[in-house]
């Protein structure tokens, strides 16, 4: 289905918007005990902009263009810093804590069947 580059590109894609989104509830949901409006804004803005670009990606075939990427690899970064100063970060790394129930492979392929 896809070159080697475009293979890639669609697994670091898909692995970042399934980061992003899922450590974005995570985050969105300490915000919302917390009360703090500030950070439910920023985190329900960012999910909204990870759900649009998740649904973009499945109109091409799982790839995102540049800029998206970009903004996606940004993101990760953030969340990582924001996790890394959590206590569930001291129980696993953020790479751990943010995986598909049935593991990257069967992830990658749901999505694929999704095209």
């Amino acid at each position: 289905m896809f070159g080697f580059g475009k293979a890639k590109l669609f697994q670091t894609h898909q692995t970042l918007l399934y980061q992003c989104m899922h450590f974005g509830e995570f985050a969105l949901g300490l915000a919302q005990e917390n009360a703090d409006e500030d950070q439910i804004e920023f985190w329900e803005t960012k999910l909204a902009r990870i759900t649009k670009l998740r649904d973009a990606s499945l109109r091409k075939n799982g790839i995102l263009d540049k800029e998206d990427g970009y903004f996606l690899e940004a993101l990760r970064e953030k969340c990582e810093e924001v996790f890394y100063k959590t206590e569930l970060s001291k129980q696993q790394s953020f790479d751990d804590t943010f995986i598909p129930d049935g593991g990257w492979e069967d992830h990658f392929e749901d999505i694929r069947s999704n095209f």
